[in-house]
C-alpha cells in the first residue's frame, strides 16, 4: 500500500475525521455568534425600555408606561400563540429543505474540519480598544483649528483678487478640507465658484467677504525720547497700505513724509 496516494478507504476516514471535527467547530462557532448577538441585542432593548420608563415625569406617568409594557407583553404572549400552529405547519411543508441544509452543512463541516483552519476574527475583537491614561479620553484629539490670523492674512496674500481654497491650503501647509473648516469656525463666508488670476473657477472666499487685517495688540512705542532726537509722537511714522482694485501699494515712511512736505508746499 502506497503511502503518498491514500487509497479510498482512507480518504473516506479521513473525509469523516475532518466532518466530525469541522461539526463541533461550526456548532460552538455559531452558538458564539448567536449568543453574542442576542445577548447585545436584548442589552440594547433592556436599556432602551429603562431609559422609556425612567423618564416618566412621576408616579402616575411611571405606572402608565409599565402597565403599557405590560399590555405590549401580554398581546405578544397572545399572537405567538396563536400563531403558532400556522408556523408549524408552514415548516412541515418546508421539511424539503432538509436535505439541502445538510448537503450545506457537510460541505462546510468538512472545509471548516481542516487542521490548519482559524475561527474568523469578529469585527468587534478586531477593534483596539484604547485605555484612557490620566484623565485623558480614549480617542485622541484632531488638529486643532487654524488660527484666524493667520487665515485672514493668507487671504489678503493669495486673493488676487478673490482666494480660493487651493492656493490657501498651499499657502497654509495644510489642506482644503481644514482651509474650509477655519473657514466655517471663524465665519467667514465661502462661495462655491471664484475666480483668480491665471485659474479656473472654484470653490473659496470672495474679495467682498475678507475680514480686515487685526489690529495691532500691543501698545503704541513712544513717551521716551533719547538726546539729540525730534519729539515726534505723530502716528504718521509707519507703514502706509493703499490698496486698489487688484493691487496693494505698501510706502515707507520716508516717502509719505515726502508726500506730506511737498504737500505743504505753497
Amino acid at each position: 500500500m502506497s503511502t503518498e496516494t491514500p487509497t479510498t478507504i482512507e480518504w473516506c476516514r479521513e473525509a469523516a475525521r475532518r466532518i466530525h471535527r469541522g461539526t463541533g467547530r461550526l456548532t460552538l462557532l455559531l452558538a458564539r455568534r448567536i449568543s453574542r448577538r442576542g445577548a447585545a441585542h436584548a442589552s440594547a432593548a433592556w436599556g432602551s425600555i429603562r431609559r422609556w420608563v425612567g423618564a416618566a415625569s412621576g408616579f402616575v406617568d411611571w405606572a402608565l408606561r409599565v402597565g403599557l409594557l405590560l399590555l405590549a407583553a401580554g398581546l405578544a404572549r397572545k399572537v405567538l400563540a396563536a400563531a403558532a400552529p400556522a408556523l408549524a405547519d408552514r415548516v412541515d411543508s418546508l421539511s424539503w429543505l432538509m436535505w439541502p441544509a445538510a448537503v450545506v452543512w457537510v460541505v462546510a463541516a468538512y472545509r471548516v474540519g481542516h487542521e490548519d483552519w482559524r475561527p474568523p476574527v469578529d469585527e468587534d475583537e478586531q477593534k483596539p480598544k484604547v485605555e484612557p491614561v490620566d484623565g485623558q479620553g480614549a480617542e485622541p484629539a484632531g488638529p486643532p483649528v487654524l488660527d484666524r490670523d493667520r487665515l485672514v492674512a493668507a487671504l489678503h496674500e493669495v486673493g488676487a483678487p478673490h482666494a480660493q481654497f487651493v492656493p490657501l491650503a498651499e499657502r497654509l501647509g495644510t489642506t482644503t478640507a481644514r482651509v474650509r473648516e477655519a473657514c466655517e469656525k471663524h465665519r467667514i463666508p465661502t462661495r462655491d465658484g471664484v475666480r483668480m488670476r491665471g485659474r479656473s473657477t472654484a470653490a473659496g472666499v470672495a474679495r467682498p467677504d475678507f475680514p480686515p487685517f487685526p489690529s495691532p495688540t500691543g501698545p503704541a512705542p513712544g513717551g521716551v525720547v533719547a538726546a539729540g532726537q525730534a519729539n515726534n509722537n505723530n502716528d504718521n511714522n509707519g507703514l502706509v497700505v493703499e490698496r486698489g482694485e487688484g493691487m496693494t501699494i505698501i510706502r515707507e515712511p520716508a516717502e509719505t513724509a515726502s508726500r506730506h512736505t511737498a504737500l505743504k508746499k505753497p
